[in-house]
């Protein structure tokens, strides 16, 4: 946010906190975004590295055995079914996953190098010691232990897994049903962290660099970022009412050793994941664009939402907030733009008989 921005923010009380610049723009989750990769084995990587047995050859990426290979489409379909079925009676149980895979779908969808190119590929499990995916392991090893115990759904490839269980999982709280198709390809090593080609600007949060997107992007930012998705601007506001039902990190309950240095373990061990939306967690609903609407003017108490400079920019940006703003108004309409805005997201590498 520009310095008048900002000051405006601290003049009102703010309703909590804005995040630092390097938190996470989408989905369920307090991570940093655009740092270096580590070359330190996270908690995460070490979750999936360290499987044995059935899950770790669940999650390994190997050439599908002929009989899955040849099978047909209304096998395939079967197995989506079975998959949904596990991962919303999950989600029933468990609400604070719906923005876990939701989150864990649009960082394996996401990181591309070369625009009109995406969709998940499942490239995330080479990816979880990036700073970027902290916990992303959590939703992750629940597929891994869903494929591991069914062979129906471990028939499909771990790319089409992420994009059902962020689709099933949103459905589960209160969402829109989102058809995808099936037919995409695991990848067999790690999308890029960083731009080849960074989008340059004079305004350092103009500027696009990583592959994610950093959360301090200002509105133009934002829009260069999702243009490289193939995204409107009606669908990249949609996408980011996933805030209403995700959840961003707390130094609640912490212990004393890990409040002294911030590891990588200790973020990943966090006891306390609250809320971005205090009093409508883990729902499916348009309570994040009135939300905003009342910080934009002031009326907003104070503990009531957690926003990320990249949710404010959103209400700052005329052209944004319009959006924003009939979303605000009209529920079936961001779930409708939430859906068309998914379906992209997943769609670009799908190779399948059934589109």
């Amino acid at each position: 946010l520009h310095d008048a921005q900002e000051a405006r923010l601290a003049d009102t009380g703010g309703p909590v906190p804005v995040a630092p610049r390097h938190a996470p723009a989408i989905g369920g989750g307090g991570v940093v975004v655009g740092a270096a990769r580590s070359t330190r084995r996270s908690p995460a990587a070490a979750f999936i590295r360290g499987c044995s047995g059935a899950l770790a050859a669940t999650l390994a990426l190997r050439p599908p055995p002929p009989t899955v290979a040849a099978a047909t489409a209304t096998d395939d379909l079967r197995a989506e079914a079975r998959l949904r079925a596990q991962v919303r009676a999950l989600v029933l149980e468990q609400p604070a996953l719906a923005g876990a895979f939701v989150r864990l779908a649009f960082h394996d969808s996401a990181p591309r190098d070369r625009p009109g190119v995406g969709g998940p590929n499942g490239s995330i499990i080479f990816e979880l010691d990036r700073p970027a995916n902290l916990r992303l392991s959590v939703p992750l090893g629940h597929l891994a232990r869903l494929r591991a115990a069914d062979d129906s759904t471990a028939r499909l490839t771990l790319a089409d897994s992420i994009a059902v269980a962020g689709a099933e999982a949103v459905e589960a709280i209160g969402g829109p049903h989102i058809w995808l198709p099936l037919g995409r390809r695991d990848a067999t090593g790690p999308d890029s962290a960083e731009l080849a080609r960074p989008l340059a600007a004079r305004d350092s949060r103009d500027r696009v660099t990583t592959t994610l997107p950093d959360a301090g992007l200002s509105s133009v930012g934002l829009r260069r970022y999702f243009a490289r998705l193939g995204l409107s601007e009606r669908e990249l506001v949609a996408l980011s009412g996933a805030h209403g039902f995700g959840r961003h990190p707390s130094l609640i309950g912490m212990p004393a050793e890990c409040l002294k240095k911030l590891t990588p373990a200790c973020l990943e061990a966090a006891p306390s994941r609250p809320p971005f939306l205090t009093k409508s967690a883990d729902n499916f609903n348009n309570d994040y664009f009135k939300l905003l609407l009342r910080w934009n003017t002031r009326d907003l108490e104070r503990g009531a939402a957690f926003f990320l400079p990249t949710d404010v920019a959103l209400v700052i940006d005329p052209g944004l907030r319009r959006w924003v703003s009939l979303f605000a108004r009209d529920e079936v309409e961001f779930s409708r733009a939430f859906s068309s805005a998914y379906v992209k997201l997943c769609k670009p590498v799908a190779r399948s008989g059934l589109i």
